[in-house]
């Protein structure tokens, strides 16, 4: 899982691609020990967070990330959403991945799966 998280942080999409293919089951999986993450903005990842939460959040101060950043977040979440990953998974807190979604493109990529 933490090499997911790294290709997920450097918008690797290719290793995200080979890990998500290599097992699966990386996709729902729970974090099961909090832990900081320090690329970028210092942030908290909780127990019962889930990748595919992390990865549809804004990238970028209130989503304005740069066009690659963007475009790489695009091409992961798709790459979830291949992966039969519903949008409707849960994470520890009982949020879903759609509730942790603010960015409207974002929403708008999860309830075409969702629908």
């Amino acid at each position: 899982m933490n090499r997911l998280l790294t290709a997920i942080v450097d918008d690797d999409v290719g290793a995200v691609e080979r890990l998500l293919r290599a097992d699966a089951s990386f996709s729902t999986q729970l974090v099961r020990k909090p832990r900081p993450d320090e690329s970028g903005i210092f942030h908290w990842i909780y127990v019962g967070d889930n990748l595919f939460h992390l990865e549809v959040q804004n990238t970028g101060r209130g989503g304005s990330g740069a066009p690659e950043a963007i475009e790489a977040q695009r091409e992961i979440i798709a790459e979830f959403l291949a992966r039969g990953v519903s949008p409707g998974l849960k994470n520890g807190g009982g949020k879903s991945v759609a509730d942790c979604a603010k960015s409207g493109w974002i929403r708008g990529m999860l309830s075409r799966t969702s629908a």
